[in-house]
């Protein structure tokens, strides 16, 4: 991973979602954990909306679940950013215009709004950050990563 001067790593919900899958006891092991761990730990970024969309899918397990998930987010020390009306502001232009071309979602355009006013490059497993490469968001797309076919 190079340095440069970007100000970190604003981690997506599928990442974090792929770690968590993981059981290294069994077998089960995506590189993705190495690229995540590779990251410096004061570069590490995620967003509220990301939060809100892990606590989402471990609401059918229960209320471990989320404190499972905090627990990592402290212990790897994933400072969260807020959403302010200047990300909300920029989400807007970003779905008036990309929407209709690429189906942009409003929690995508959202999280790419908060990696674009953070200067951060966006971690993520989603094809579809790579169509706002064009609005100057910086996208490091591990998709085929978790499978270990792929090399970024």
């Amino acid at each position: 991973m190079t340095q440069d001067i970007k100000k970190g790593y604003l981690i997506d919900t599928n990442v974090f979602s792929e770690i968590f899958r993981q059981e290294p006891e069994l077998g089960d092991y995506s590189p993705i954990v190495d690229y995540f761990n590779d990251i410096p730990l004061n570069k590490r970024f995620t967003t509220d909306m990301n939060v809100l969309e892990l606590y989402n899918r471990a609401r059918s397990i229960g209320y471990k679940e989320i404190e499972k998930i905090d627990l990592f987010l402290k212990d790897e020390m994933i400072k969260i950013f807020p959403i302010t009306r200047k990300d909300s502001k920029r989400a807007l232009i970003l779905m008036k215009k990309n929407t209709p071309a690429i189906g942009l979602e409003d929690k995508d355009a959202l999280i790419a709004a908060i990696s674009l006013n953070r200067n951060c490059h966006l971690i993520t497993i989603d094809r579809v950050f790579e169509k706002l490469k064009k609005d100057g968001l910086n996208v490091i797309t591990l998709a085929g990563y978790e499978r270990g076919i792929i090399n970024v």
